[in-house]
C-alpha cells in the first residue's frame, strides 16, 4: 500500500492535511488551482489480496458520486484509476458532524425534529436521483449551512447501475446499529432502508441510546426482526408523543407500515399537529410483532432453501 505525506502531489492535487480516517480509506484536505471549492481526497486501502469489497465499494462510490447533484451531496471533482493511484476528489464540506451531536445526546425534542427534518430533506433529494444510501449513520452526515450533506456512498445502490457489491457479497452490508431489517436479509434496493436508519438516528438523538445497540454477529443483527426496542417515551417521558410516533413509524419492521417516502417524514417533523398518535406504541404491540416475526421467518427460510438449492 502506497503511503503519502503532506505536500505530495497526485494528478495535480496537493495533499495538505490528513484528516481522521476510517478503516477503508485515508482522507486528505487538498488543493488544486483548477477547482474553486475546497477539496477532499479519499484514497482507499487497496492491499494486494485484500477484501474485494473495498475495490467494489470504491468503484460504486465513484460511479454514483459522478451522477449526483444538489446541495445535499459533495461536489465531485475527479478520480484516479485503480491501475495508478486510486482516489476520489470531491468537495470538502464544512459543518458540524452529526456524530458530535449524537455523542451529546439526548438532544431537546425541538432540536431532534429540526435535525431530522434536514436529514429527511437530504434523503428525499437523494432518492429522487434513484440512489439508496444504505449506510446512513451520524458519521456520514454533516450539518452544513446549506443543510444536511450526506457522505460516503461506498455501500450505496443506484437503480440504473449494476449492483456489483451486492452480487459479490452474501453477508449483510451496513452499520449494525442502523441497518434495516431488509438489509439484514440481503435486500439492497429499497429507499425505505434509509428511512429506517433515519428512525434509528432520531431515536438516538432523542433518548441518548441506540435502539439495537451494536451487535457484532449476524444473529445479533437479526434480533431486530423479532424484538422491538424500548419505546422512546419509556426512556424519557419528556419526549413528545408526536415525536415518538414519527420515530416508531420510521423504524417499523413491517415495510408496509413504515413511511413510504422521506418527504412524508419531513412533512411530519415540520408539522407536529398532523401526526397521528396511536394510543399504544407500535413498538410495544406484541400481537403486531408476532405477525412480523412469522413474516420474516418465512422470508428467511425461503432464502436459506434457495441458497441450499443453488449450492
Amino acid at each position: 500500500m502506497q503511503k503519502f505525506e503532506a505536500g505530495a502531489s497526485i494528478d495535480g492535487f496537493e495533499l495538505v492535511e490528513r484528516l481522521q480516517s476510517g478503516g477503508m480509506a485515508t482522507l486528505w484536505r487538498a488543493i488544486n488551482p483548477n477547482f474553486d471549492f475546497p477539496l477532499l481526497l479519499k484514497i482507499p486501502f487497496l492491499d494486494p489480496g485484500g477484501d474485494v469489497s473495498v475495490i467494489l465499494g470504491f468503484e460504486a462510490e465513484e460511479l454514483i458520486l459522478k451522477r449526483l447533484s444538489g446541495p445535499h451531496v459533495p461536489r465531485f471533482a475527479a478520480s484516479g484509476s485503480l491501475a495508478k493511484v486510486p482516489y476520489i476528489a470531491m468537495e470538502f464540506v464544512a459543518g458540524i458532524g452529526l456524530a458530535e451531536l449524537t455523542n451529546r445526546a439526548p438532544q431537546p425534542p425541538d432540536e431532534v425534529a429540526r435535525i431530522g427534518a434536514e436529514i429527511a430533506k437530504a434523503l428525499a433529494a437523494l432518492h429522487r436521483q434513484k440512489v439508496v444510501h444504505l449506510d446512513l449513520k451520524p458519521e456520514n452526515i454533516i450539518l452544513a449551512e446549506r443543510g444536511a450533506v450526506l457522505l460516503d456512498f461506498g455501500l450505496a445502490r443506484h437503480a440504473e447501475l449494476p449492483d456489483l457489491l451486492g452480487e459479490e457479497s452474501a453477508v449483510p452490508m451496513g452499520t449494525a446499529a442502523y441497518m434495516s431489517p431488509e438489509q439484514v436479509l440481503g435486500q439492497r434496493s429499497d429507499p425505505a432502508s434509509d428511512i429506517f436508519a433515519l428512525g434509528c438516528i432520531l431515536y438516538q438523538l432523542a433518548t441518548g441510546e441506540e435502539p439495537f445497540g451494536r451487535p457484532a454477529t449476524f444473529a445479533g443483527m437479526k434480533r431486530r426482526l423479532y424484538h422491538a426496542p424500548k419505546p422512546p417515551r419509556d426512556i424519557d417521558k419528556a419526549i413528545p408523543r408526536w415525536l415518538e410516533a414519527v420515530i416508531v413509524r420510521c423504524m417499523e419492521v413491517d415495510r408496509s407500515r413504515r413511511y413510504g417516502e422521506a418527504a412524508h417524514v419531513l412533512s411530519d417533523l415540520r408539522n407536529p399537529d398532523q401526526v397521528v398518535v396511536a394510543r399504544k406504541s407500535a413498538l410495544s404491540n406484541e400481537r403486531a410483532w408476532g405477525a412480523i416475526r412469522n413474516l420474516f421467518r418465512r422470508t428467511d427460510e425461503k432464502s436459506l432453501v434457495g441458497k441450499a438449492a443453488s449450492s
